[in-house]
């Protein structure tokens, strides 16, 4: 005795109705967002939380507060955190010396930027970022 050659899943002709956005915004609500705002937590930290999920934001709160030199004598932690530009002037000189690496010249550099992200840099600062691994 054989089973079904197809089994499982759904059939095809009872589809799975939408959800509205009321109600995928309720299913996806973490109640433990709500225990940040009633706790005092500031507005920025609940935004956080919101986006990466409450799991992702605890282990991150529980890395931060275990390093000792981040404690305030009163309580509370205080650390400091580079700009977000940072981040994309370290991203954006990578990919100006990786392209430099593989044999663009400093003209070529400057128009993929154009072209790419809208970034205008003089040729010079071009020069001096290539230069920086030299």
């Amino acid at each position: 005795m054989t089973g079904p050659a197809r089994g499982g899943g759904y059939l095809d002709v009872y589809p799975v109705p939408e959800l509205s956005d009321e109600a995928k915004k309720n299913r996806a609500h973490d109640p433990r967002l709500d225990e940040l705002r009633a706790m005092g937590m500031h507005h920025c930290w609940q935004k956080v939380a919101a986006k990466i999920g409450m799991d992702a934001f605890l282990a991150m709160w529980r890395i931060l507060d275990a390093e000792e030199q981040w404690r305030h004598p009163k309580g509370g932690l205080e650390l400091t955190l580079r700009r977000y530009r940072s981040y994309e002037h370290f991203q954006r000189n990578s990919y100006i010396r990786q392209l430099a690496k593989n044999g663009s010249s400093f003209a070529e550099i400057r128009q993929r930027l154009e072209e790419s992200f809208g970034i205008n840099l003089e040729t010079k600062r071009v020069r001096e970022i290539v230069m920086i691994d030299l």
